[in-house]
């Protein structure tokens, strides 16, 4: 329906569901969205690595734009300076490979040599880098999080233990482990089987 409607009033549309999809998924499962918010802080922590890259792309188009100019490749790629660095960032990620070097290629052999050394340096380096840097982060912020459940996992145990433990001798007996079941596992004492009289 969103591309319904941006069809209606722009020749040139862009596909907005594509990229809602993530947002829909998130809206309804609560673990994605707070991966999400995870990774999204490591990636505030990574903000060097990412100016790195954009410095990278920044470079690279400006060397392509003019390195390009009234060719037939620069015209269809390479136009201005804010599609040459879109195309660019499309080539990160290897989608538009070997598409965008081939009218270069075409010309001349060595031109290949550009994007190449685009690849090797911005995918294989630039952006290992980066993975390694979020990665890092978030196994750090997982293991402190988890490490952070069991605390409380244990402390909140203590406390119902230490609330049905009646008699305080540090031993729950049967009635105290029925109503202390009743409260942890919320089971209906007409419907279930539990003997409570064999736990001790």
């Amino acid at each position: 329906m969103i591309d319904l409607g941006f069809a209606l009033w722009m020749i040139k549309r862009p596909m907005v569901s594509a990229y809602m999809r993530p947002l829909v998924v998130g809206t309804f499962m609560k673990s994605i969205r707070e991966n999400a918010y995870t990774l999204c802080k490591d990636l505030r922590d990574a903000s060097v690595v990412l100016a790195m890259i954009f410095i990278f792309l920044a470079f690279y188009s400006l060397i392509c734009f003019f390195f390009y100019q009234g060719s037939y490749g620069g015209f269809i790629y390479f136009s201005s300076m804010p599609e040459a660095y879109y195309q660019l960032l499309i080539l990160l990620t290897t989608a538009n490979f070997p598409d965008i070097m081939l009218p270069a290629y075409q010309q001349n052999f060595w031109n290949c040599l550009l994007f190449v050394s685009f690849l090797l340096v911005g995918l294989y380096f630039l952006m290992n880098v980066l993975l390694a840097n979020v990665y890092f982060k978030f196994k750090v912020r997982l293991q402190s999080d988890g490490v952070q459940n069991m605390i409380d996992q244990e402390r909140y145990l203590n406390e119902y233990l230490d609330r049905f433990d009646i008699d305080n001798n540090g031993i729950m007996e049967p009635g105290e482990t029925k109503s202390f079941y009743e409260e942890i596992f919320k089971f209906d004492v007409r419907q279930s089987r539990v003997d409570y009289d064999t736990l001790q």
